[in-house]
């Protein structure tokens, strides 16, 4: 009797060990090895099925791998959020992303890091995903992206305003340059621009010379 004991004893020693490894490797996985995480598939199945919760940090690791058949999986029970589309946007998992926006929707958070990280193939999908806009987006363009994603707004229809041109003028030259040709700016209102911008000597310097060569 005392022999079984020792045995059952052991035999739950061994599962219990077992389990720990495999809570070590969920922990632990692997983000820059794409390839161990496709053959670590069968083990989150093992734990999945043993009734072992797996944490949501096993979802973000797989965004970040760009390993799209773990992600199914995962998603069979974990619910994606926006957050792990941020995650695909800024490890430029473009199949996974796709993939993701099939299940949910972008929203502007989601926009704007694309933006701010000048990600325009990115941006360009989340429209195929039929993302709406706000109507100060370019705003935001002016002041965090750069020309070709300013650009890419303008073609799409995005409001070009006089509140455009003040963010342009915080950040990029070649946008405060593309407004004032593309809406033909008058000279009064580039001067006041002039006045008005005392931080970026590189857009100060530009208004600056772009007057003296019109008047």
């Amino acid at each position: 009797m005392t022999e079984i004991k020792e045995m059952m004893l052991s035999d739950i020693l061994k599962i219990q060990d077992k389990v720990r490894r495999h809570q070590l490797i969920v922990l632990s996985y692997p983000v820059l090895n794409p390839d161990y995480i496709r053959r670590d598939l069968e083990t989150i199945k093992e734990l999945h099925n043993s009734g072992i919760k797996l944490p949501r940090v096993i979802l973000d690791q797989a965004i970040k791998a760009g390993n799209l058949t773990v992600l199914k999986y995962l998603t069979i029970e974990m619910t994606i959020d926006n957050k792990n589309i941020d995650t695909a946007i800024e490890n430029d998992q473009i199949q996974i992303l796709k993939f993701l926006l099939s299940i949910i929707s972008c929203n502007q958070k989601n926009l704007c890091l694309a933006i701010m990280k000048h990600k325009l193939n990115i941006i360009k999908i989340l429209f195929e995903y039929d993302i709406c806009c706000e109507n100060d987006i370019l705003e935001f363009v002016a002041e965090y992206g750069n020309l070709e994603i300013f650009m890419f707004f303008v073609e799409k229809g995005a409001l070009l305003t006089d509140s455009t041109l003040d963010k342009a003028c915080r950040s990029d030259v070649l946008i405060v340059d593309y407004i004032i040709r593309y809406k033909k700016i008058s000279t009064l209102r580039i001067i006041d621009l002039l006045v008005g911008n005392k931080n970026n000597k590189i857009i100060t310097d530009y208004l600056a010379n772009y007057l003296k060569n019109i008047i």
